[in-house]
This record gives structure tokens, C-alpha cells and sequence, in this order.
């Protein structure tokens, strides 16, 4: 184990008068892993609005497109219906999986978000936004 010594005069809130600038990339790591886990802790005793984004585009399939167009117009109720025809043709169709999941998540239906979020991450373990979508998911649902 190794200590950090600062010649820098003790702030009374944080300890010190380093700021965020002068961070160590060992302060950085450590003050990240402990903002992560008291906003994971804060969200199970109060209410929070999670913005996150994803990037969802097409498969080959003209139902996906369809679908992907209305959602980029906000119409989600008719962008899920557009990723459930695609999915009825083409059953192992990922990117409509994920897509119906956004759709779900945005008209709160977040069970069903959930299924399809976990049924896109199936076919594609390692897609980062498919691993994000089901640990965000995970919280409001578990």
C-alpha cells in the first residue's frame, strides 16, 4: 500500500484544496466508483429520471426501418408496432428486438422493455448497448 502526501492546507468539506483538475487518475477511479454507488443507493429510496441514449439503427428488414422512422418522429406506439411485424417475419431479428425494447421502455411498459432488451442481448452477448439497456432496465425491474 502506498499514502499520498500534499503539502496542501485540509478544506474542512473535502480534506484538502486539490480540485477536480489536480486529481490523481487514482482519485478520479475511486471518486467515479463512489459517485456510481451512491446514485445506485439513492435511486432505491428516491424517485430519479434516468436520461440515458442509445443508438439504434436498421436491420435489412423494411418492418426495422419503418420502425426505426417512427421512433425517430417519436410515434413509439406505432414504431413498436412496426418492430412486432418485423419480429413476427423474422423472429431472430436483434436490432427489432431492441429496438421494441426502446419503444417499451419510452411508453413505460418496462416489463415487456425488459424481455426484449434480454432476447436482443441472447443473439449478441457482448453489444455494449444491449448489456446497458438490460442493467438499466434491471433497476426499475429486477
Amino acid at each position: 500500500p502506498t499514502q499520498e502526501f500534499t503539502d496542501a492546507k485540509a478544506s474542512p468539506y473535502f480534506g484538502s484544496s486539490k480540485t477536480e483538475a489536480n486529481m490523481t487518475p487514482r482519485d478520479t477511479v475511486i471518486g467515479g466508483m463512489i459517485e456510481k454507488n451512491v446514485q445506485d443507493f439513492l435511486s432505491k429510496i428516491v424517485p430519479v429520471e434516468v436520461n440515458a441514449t442509445a443508438t439504434i439503427k436498421s436491420s435489412r428488414h423494411s418492418d426495422c426501418e419503418a420502425g426505426v422512422n417512427a421512433m425517430v418522429m417519436e410515434d413509439y406506439q406505432r414504431a413498436l408496432g412496426h418492430f412486432k411485424q418485423c419480429l413476427a417475419k423474422h423472429a431472430k431479428d436483434d436490432v427489432a428486438m431492441f429496438g421494441a425494447g426502446l419503444c417499451c421502455e419510452k411508453l413505460k411498459i418496462y416489463d415487456e422493455a425488459k424481455r426484449y432488451y434480454r432476447l436482443a442481448q441472447s443473439y449478441e452477448p457482448k453489444d455494449p448497448e444491449y448489456n446497458a439497456a438490460v442493467s438499466r432496465i434491471s433497476k426499475v425491474v429486477p
